[in-house]
């Protein structure tokens, strides 16, 4: 009896020993770059909404000066105005990785002691120059209230931007730009601005 059990199991131990290791059960392998997966310009992908507050220094120069003001003759001291400004902009992603939208605007005081706020709606091409870091241009309509008698007007016109972020983290970093703004009323006034301030995303 002991020998026939022993006919029985040899033959099948040796069947399962001939059995190819591909055709046994292989535990299943996870790629572990494809788990944490995402590169940088997928890791941010998930902000739409940007929020700069900065400091800037504007100059605004009068190109063609109303009739009134030409035949007073005030001169470049009264065609050339430079002043320090803050800044707010609010910025929201159209087309991932491709157009961003952005609104901003600067307060400041003129020399009079009025207060100026001059105004941009921005269309912007974000690019990516380096993992942290990333540039844009940016074109647009620019719109700046002036005080005249009392009473508030728009003065409308171009504008065009450049500038950088610098993320130190996922969702905050610095910012530099610069504007030129080119505004139409009675005359013609190029104004451009220098910025540097901080961003956050969300």
């Amino acid at each position: 009896m002991v020998l026939s059990a022993i006919c029985t199991v040899a033959p099948a131990m040796a069947r399962a020993e001939s059995v190819p290791l591909s055709e046994s059960a292989e535990p299943e392998l996870i790629d572990v770059g494809q788990q944490e997966g995402g590169d940088h310009g997928t890791e941010h992908g998930h902000y739409n909404n940007a929020f700069v507050l900065k400091i800037a220094h504007v100059e605004t120069r009068t190109l063609v000066a109303p009739p009134g003001e030409a035949a007073e003759g005030g001169g470049d001291e009264r065609g050339f105005d430079r002043r320090s400004a803050l800044g707010i902009t609010y910025e929201r992603v159209l087309v991932p990785g491709w157009l961003l939208a952005e609104i901003g605007t600067l307060l400041s005081a003129e020399p009079g002691g009025d207060v100026a706020f001059p105004s941009t709606l921005l269309l912007k091409i974000p690019a990516d120059v380096a993992e942290a870091i990333e540039a844009y241009f940016g074109a647009g309509v620019a719109l700046e209230m002036e005080k005249h008698e009392g009473l508030w007007t728009p003065n409308w016109g171009a504008a065009a931007a450049f500038g950088a972020y610098v993320w130190i983290a996922p969702e905050t970093g610095f910012t530099v730009d610069c504007e030129q703004s080119l505004l139409l009323s009675e005359g013609v006034l190029a104004e451009i601005s220098l910025g540097a301030g901080v961003v956050t995303r969300f």
